[in-house]
């Protein structure tokens, strides 16, 4: 998590959807696209509105400052909160009606602790069932409370005190009070827990119940980006009555009074449908969508076809053509840029690969120097892609400026000969990707980009969820489609899944330079600075190759115009708490 060194600042209750933010996040404030509707109103208390309208302006600087011509925020996020961007939100006369949103992949449980934190691969529905103690105001660029009445740092944001709001429930009728919250925290701390919230968690040294309405966090080190935490995974709680009832089956059938969001479970059908119904005691109510539903198609064109003939209201694409084609029909919604959001991810001898050969350097250096983003990007996705070879893409706030690496086919062959020579390996890699149609061709162009210098590429064509699986579970993969949340105000915990005592690293990757620059990160108190490390790990990442990197990629969350009140986050997250549809 990137900060700007700035104190975090104590929070106040401020009554339905109007805390006053906790701090200030590096990140880009949110700006309307080009073309679109912008920001929804949200209820605020007096004085909140002329730190929006600083927000505004200073994002328009951003987008400045980035070079964009067209006033569109380049890198982070932009949008606006629902379909028609009217400033509506849920009120008692619009109660009423259904929403089903198409997914880029299929949750993999619902369960936080399961489930990805990015809102790409299912922290959307988690959100919606569990709720939030913090979340991310793109509008502004801060973190507000949310279930958290007030999130208070001390002197040198070493210890933070949460402060819960009162009257809050779970759909059984039990308290949400302190204990539960660190209960449900602590779930992430296990070794069983294979996704980045061990990550997180891991920078807390003691949790403290204080009173039933408050929770002490100790640090291990000084951290103002700690908010953060609370705005993922470990910030969305789980009913510890739910999770001891269930057992071991919590994960993939948590009962209905399992969290504490805004609704409760009706069908979770793997492969099928997710379900859920709106809360009636909900404590920040009403909810105005009655049934909420979610389904993955299969690729971003038949997601976006879907949701052109009505079948969708809401939809997230990741598809850099499609994405093109929803700009070009105008399609109101939001925007989120990742840095590293298209790469692919390597096998440096870990899980079912012990001896793969990418984890020889000279094999990844051949990679690197025989892919070219800039062809993939004109044969496969008609020049509508991103392309880069650097983890930050060149339209972020934080680029330093630092080169990736060249492409070079003549290097890479005589790399791969060294290889075959000094290893007696016959130029053969396993090859996991993605099953779409476009995923598929921009595999076949890159298996020939690899053919071409002397590897013999074995392609295994799988589905997202599978993809997933086959990376992080069973690690049975040489090189692997992939990517990285990493917006700017992610770029901390992003980066470190390559560090070597990572409990989601998910390559292998270790390196004693690259960890000490992470620390180094994680503490940088300003964007120069950040900067400044940011060339050194660029530098490192081009000597030892860790992933090959493709390019940025936008996510964009495509909405109806019968949609309205819709809540942004980051991770590209979607809250539905305050959303209403026409009737």
């Amino acid at each position: 998590m990137l900060t700007g060194g700035r104190a975090a600042t104590p929070t106040r209750p401020a009554g339905r959807r109007t805390s006053t933010p906790t701090r200030r996040a590096e990140g880009p404030a949110a700006t309307p696209t080009a073309g679109r509707a912008g920001p929804a109103a949200r209820r605020r208390p007096a004085g909140r509105a002329l730190r929006l309208v600083a927000a505004l302006a200073l994002a328009a600087l951003v987008a400045t400052a980035c070079g964009g011509d067209d006033g569109d925020s380049s890198n982070g996020s932009s949008g606006g909160n629902g379909g028609a961007g009217d400033g509506g939100e849920c009120t008692d006369d619009r109660v009423g009606g259904s929403l089903t949103m198409g997914m880029y992949s299929e949750v993999r449980g619902l369960d936080p602790v399961v489930a990805s934190g990015a809102g790409v691969a299912g922290a959307i529905e988690t959100a919606a069932f569990y709720d939030t103690l913090m979340r991310y105001d793109t509008e502004s660029g801060e973190y507000v409370p949310h279930l958290a009445e007030s999130l208070e740092p001390n002197d040198d944001h070493s210890e933070w005190t949460l402060t819960l709001r009162e009257g809050i429930a779970f759909a059984d009728g039990t308290p949400l009070d302190a204990e539960a919250v660190r209960a449900s925290i602590q779930r992430h701390t296990t070794p069983e827990n294979v996704t980045s919230s061990r990550i997180d968690v891991g920078n807390i040294a003691e949790m403290t119940v204080v009173d039933p309405r408050t929770l002490r966090f100790t640090l291990t080190e000084p951290w103002a980006g700690f908010p953060f935490v609370l705005a993922e995974r470990p910030g969305m709680i789980t009913n510890p009555a739910a999770v001891e009832a269930a057992g071991e089956d919590f994960s993939n059938a948590p009962p209905p009074e399992a969290g504490v969001g805004p609704f409760v479970l009706e069908r979770y059908a793997p492969g099928e449908e997710v379900v859920m119904r709106a809360r009636d005691d909900y404590w920040d109510g009403p909810v105005c969508i009655e049934e909420l539903r979610f389904v993955t198609l299969a690729g971003a064109q038949a997601t976006y076809e879907a949701f052109q003939n009505d079948e969708l209201q809401v939809a997230f694409l990741r598809e850099p053509i499609t994405n093109a084609r929803a700009h070009e029909d105008g399609a109101v919604g939001f925007s989120n840029v990742m840095n590293m959001g298209a790469m692919l991810l390597l096998n440096h001898g870990t899980g079912g690969r012990e001896e793969a050969p990418t984890a020889d350097v000279r094999v990844r250096q051949a990679l690197a120097a025989a892919i070219d983003p800039e062809a993939i990007s004109e044969r496969v996705f008609e020049g509508t892609a991103q392309p880069t070879s650097t983890i930050i893409g060149p339209d972020s706030r934080l680029d330093p400026g630092a080169d990736g690496l060249e492409v070079d086919p003549e290097r890479a062959a005589d790399l791969v000969e060294e290889a075959k020579d000094d290893l007696g390996w016959d130029g053969s890699v396993h090859f996991v990707c993605q099953d779409d149609p476009i995923n598929r061709e921009q595999c076949i162009a890159i298996e020939a980009m690899l053919e071409a210098v002397g590897f013999e590429v074995e392609i295994e064509y799988l589905t997202v969820a599978d993809t997933i699986r086959r990376v992080t579970i069973d690690q049975e993969f040489d090189l692997a489609t992939w990517g990285v949340p990493a917006s700017d105000e992610t770029l901390w915990r992003a980066l470190s899944t390559f560090g070597s005592d990572s409990p989601n690293n998910r390559s292998g990757y270790a390196n004693p330079e690259l960890d000490e620059a992470l620390g180094r990160l994680k503490a940088a108190a300003t964007v120069e600075e950040q900067e400044e490390i940011l060339a050194d790990i660029q530098e490192i990442w081009n000597e030892t190759v860790p992933s090959v990197i493709l390019g940025t990629r936008e996510e964009l969350i495509a909405v109806a115009d019968t949609v309205h009140g819709l809540d942004y986050s980051h991770m590209t997250m979607v809250h539905f708490d305050d959303a209403y549809v026409d009737t």
